[in-house]
């Protein structure tokens, strides 16, 4: 178990970071301005990360890790036998408090791109790592790609409207796509 004062550091550390990515942009903002926006000395936050490049790709990975934890339990549920509506309505509650609650934190680190690791090839990685599980088949790079790309929107979507869509919603958008993909006969 972590120190409680090294949680609060870590805590104060991670949000004066994302507040001044989300300010100033990831690019423009510096350790020292992270740290006096956390109230610590700058050797403080250095002994808990490199740079701020290690700090952002943390953040990603440990997003990245809660992700993997929600799909492992999709994984579960759709083992079950459960309709999606009913899965959908299990696991809102993790999904709010990932997606919603973090609305801040998500908009700052889907901005950063630290070589090729973003938020979104986080996510990307998570569910081609996992996706046979939910599916139960073997998935193309198309189908990896076009799954990837609606969770990241749902992602962006719940982070924007600090809610998840709900079960219409998400229906009534794939029976439009359904429709766009329709060949008349």
């Amino acid at each position: 178990m972590t120190d409680l004062r090294v949680r609060r550091t870590r805590f104060a550390i991670k949000q004066a970071f994302i507040d001044l990515v989300n300010e100033k942009g990831f690019e423009s903002v510096s350790v020292t301005e992270i740290a006096d926006q956390a109230m610590i000395n700058r050797l403080t936050f250095y002994k808990h990360y490199t740079d701020k490049y290690d700090l952002a790709q943390k953040l990603i990975e440990n997003f990245g890790n809660e992700y993997r934890q929600i799909i492992e339990r999709r994984g579960v549920l759709s083992e079950e036998n459960l309709s999606f509506e009913k899965i959908l309505e299990l696991m809102t509650p993790e999904v709010q408090k990932i997606f919603t609650k973090r609305g801040d934190e998500i908009r700052a680190l889907r901005s950063i791109q630290i070589g090729n690791i973003t938020l979104q090839s986080e996510i990307q990685k998570v569910l081609s790592q996992n996706i046979k599980q939910i599916v139960h088949h073997d998935t193309s790079n198309l189908e990896n790609m076009i799954l990837s790309s609606f969770i990241v929107t749902v992602i962006n979507y719940s982070a924007e409207n600090k809610k998840a869509p709900d079960f219409i919603e998400i229906r009534r958008t794939f029976e439009d796509i359904l429709e766009i993909l329709k060949i008349d006969d």
